[in-house]
């Protein structure tokens, strides 16, 4: 989609920005109820948000202001030419997001996109087996170590 001036691209830039970190603050509190052990892993996600967001976002306003009040912005010469070849506030729109993919990325790694995933089912299934060998007297546990030749 063209654009017709600047206002409507950076209206557009700033609600995909805020929404995907509106998601990105939804899925932390998703993953810190549903994976309690990776409290770590998830305070760090939430500080790279944080920061990245921040500092992503006033470089960009101060760099879009700067452009604003040299003359930056606006129509050209040409009818067609609606985006001067001398801004660069729009590469850090493009980090703000590889700042959101490095996001996913991450969290994905220690998180299933699968609903029907249970995290805890290793572990209760382990805490059973032992309840069940150590309550059951008529349950022999025996361990055999082979010895290698």
């Amino acid at each position: 989609m063209l654009h017709k001036d600047n206002t409507q691209h950076f209206t557009g830039v700033a609600l995909f920005c805020i929404g995907s970190f509106v998601y990105s603050v939804a899925l932390l509190g998703l993953g810190k109820e549903s994976h309690k052990h990776l409290a770590q892993q998830h305070l760090a996600m939430e500080i790279f948000l944080f920061v990245s967001s921040g500092i992503l976002l006033v470089a960009f306003l101060l760099l879009w202001i700067e452009e604003e009040n040299s003359g930056r912005h606006g129509k050209q010469a040409e009818p067609d030419a609606y985006i001067s070849t001398d801004q660069t506030a729009f590469i850090l729109e493009h980090f703000a997001y590889i700042a959101h993919l490095l996001f996913y990325a991450a969290f994905f790694t220690f998180h299933t996109p699968d609903p029907m995933y249970q995290p805890n089912v290793a572990a209760v299934y382990e805490a059973e087996m032992v309840e069940m060998t150590t309550l059951n007297p008529l349950i022999p546990v025996t361990i055999t170590l082979q010895e290698s030749a």
